[in-house]
């Protein structure tokens, strides 16, 4: 057992799990001009999304290679902005995770930096293979966003679902569809709870 690495021994994958396991993203959604609700997605859901969203890929990666798409090169200029898009939200969700914690506690500009540039080191390894799976992957998060996230959208004090009924997220897709606000909030909320499960395995690892 002494020659296993760091990060791969049996009580080191017990704590991540473990740890993994609580982690939670909490974020405002505004319901009116002065009033928001205190919304939470947990990691325990993130697994769940991510069951869902294999299964949307592998239907828009089938009907994007039936278009030709499979054989074409990725469109690096679309690639180039994706990244760009990233890095700004998660400097911009750092900064405000940041901002709200204890001074004593705060992040210099320094370690900001040096997790700015980890995150976009993991994003471009993280590079479409061809021109089929980058229009699957664009599909399957943008249904994702819409359909299925907000399945798994809770009461940040009580754990509760926000929108526990059919009828109840189709009319929430309405006001997304109309508000492209909503929108981007429920993508940051799901970027940044990905980004705080990765760090947690990143720091397994270390």
């Amino acid at each position: 057992m002494s020659n296993i690495p760091k990060g791969q021994r049996p009580i080191d994958l017990l704590m991540a799990a473990n740890e993994e396991r609580l982690i939670e993203h909490i974020f405002d959604l505004p319901v009116s001009d002065k009033k928001t609700y205190k919304c939470k997605i947990t990691a325990t859901d993130f697994h769940k999304i991510s069951g869902d969203e294999d299964i949307i890929y592998e239907l828009m990666y089938d009907e994007c290679r039936n278009e030709g798409l499979e054989n074409l090169p990725v469109n690096e200029a679309k690639w180039d902005v994706f990244i760009k898009v990233a890095v700004e939200l998660r400097r911009a969700n750092l900064k405000q995770q940041n901002e709200n914690k204890p001074k004593e506690e705060q992040l210099s500009k320094k370690e900001m930096d040096k997790k700015i540039a980890t995150f976009r080191d993991e994003v471009e390894k993280d590079k479409p293979v061809n021109l089929a799976d980058q229009k699957a992957r664009e599909k399957t998060k943008d249904k994702s966003i819409r359909y299925i996230v907000p399945k798994y959208i809770r009461d940040a004090e009580t754990g509760d679902l926000m929108f526990p009924t059919k009828e109840e997220r189709e009319k929430f897709l309405d006001l997304m569809m109309v508000n492209g606000n909503l929108t981007g909030i429920i993508f940051g909320a799901y970027v940044e709870l990905m980004n705080k499960i990765k760090e947690v395995k990143n720091k397994v690892k270390n």
